[in-house]
C-alpha cells in the first residue's frame, strides 16, 4: 500500500524526522505512537501529499512528488488533524459532509450525506454551524466528510483527544467495523491496542525505533521507556513514597 524510504524532514533549521523507513500493507491498522514533538503529526502530513520531504514515499507503488500528486491521490488518502477547527470551513454540517462529495464528483450527493449523518449519528445537527458543536462532535463531523469519500487510505491525528469515553468507544467500534487502511498518531499507550495491531514508535530524536505487532512492543520496556511511553515517578503509598515505572493514560 505504502512504502517509506529513508524519510528526513526539517522546518528551517530543526530536525523534525531522521532517516525514517517503514512500510504498511493494504487493510492494515497501524498506530504511529510517540510523546508530543516526536514528529507524528509531520509525518501524517508528509503521507496526506500536504509536505513534501527527503527520502521516498511510495502509494501503491507510485512514487509521490509535487508532479505525481494528483486529485485522484487526494481522494483516496484521507487526513483527520488533531484539531478539528483547522478543517472546518462550510457554513453547515451538511455543507461540510456533501464538500468533498461535490468536490470529487460523486453522484447523488443529497443521500450519500443524509445516509453519512444518520451512520454517525448527526443528522439532527445537518442544518446547524459545526463551529456550534462541542469538540468531539466536530472532530464526528470531519472524520464523517472524509470517510463519505470512501477513501482508502485513512490518516487520524490523536482522534480520540477531543472525544469524551462514550464517544472514544463509538469510534473504536467505528474503526474495528472499517477495512480502510488505517495511520493513528497518538501518544496515549493505552489505548493502542484498542485502534490497530501493529505499531510505529518516534523518540525524542524524531527516529523510528519500533516497527512491529503491538504485543511485543508492549513486552519491549526498553522500547517503550526510550519513545517515553514509559516512564517513573515518586508517588505515595499510604504514609511511605516510591518510585517505579508507569504507563500512564496521558
Amino acid at each position: 500500500m505504502i512504502k517509506v524510504e529513508n524519510l528526513s524532514f526539517s522546518y528551517e533549521t530543526k530536525l523534525i524526522l531522521d532517516t525514517i523507513n517503514f512500510k504498511i500493507n493494504k487493510g492494515e491498522k497501524v498506530v504511529l505512537l510517540g510523546n508530543n514533538g516526536s514528529g507524528k503529526s509531520t509525518l501524517l502530513r508528509i503521507l496526506a501529499g500536504l509536505y513534501f520531504a527527503k527520502g521516498s514515499y511510495f502509494f501503491q507503488e507510485t512514487l509521490l512528488t509535487k508532479k505525481t500528486l494528483t486529485k485522484e491521490f487526494r481522494q483516496k488518502v484521507g487526513i483527520l488533524f488533531q484539531n478539528p477547527d483547522t478543517m472546518i470551513f462550510n457554513p453547515t454540517v451538511y455543507d461540510e459532509i456533501a464538500f468533498g462529495l461535490r468536490e470529487f464528483g460523486f453522484m447523488d450527493v443529497d443521500n450519500r450525506v443524509k445516509a453519512m449523518a444518520e451512520k454517525f449519528g448527526l443528522t439532527h445537527y445537518l442544518s446547524l454551524s459545526p463551529l456550534k458543536l462541542s469538540g468531539g462532535e466536530k472532530q464526528k463531523v470531519m472524520l464523517c466528510a472524509i470517510l463519505a469519500l470512501e477513501p482508502e487510505f485513512l490518516l487520524l491525528d490523536e482522534p480520540t483527544a477531543n472525544m469524551d469515553p462514550k464517544t472514544t468507544g463509538w469510534f473504536v467500534d467505528l474503526l474495528s467495523e472499517m477495512s480502510t487502511t488505517t495511520l493513528i498518531s497518538t501518544h496515549n499507550i493505552s489505548i493502542a491496542y484498542e485502534l490497530g495491531d501493529k505499531a510505529l514508535v518516534l523518540n525524542d530524536k524524531h527516529q523510528l525505533i519500533f516497527d512491529g505487532a503491538i504485543e511485543a512492543l508492549m513486552a519491549d520496556k526498553q522500547i517503550l521507556i526510550e519513545g517515553n511511553l514509559l516512564h517513573i515517578h515518586k508517588h505515595k503509598h499510604k504514609d511511605f513514597n516510591h518510585s517505579h515505572y508507569h504507563m500512564h493514560n496521558f
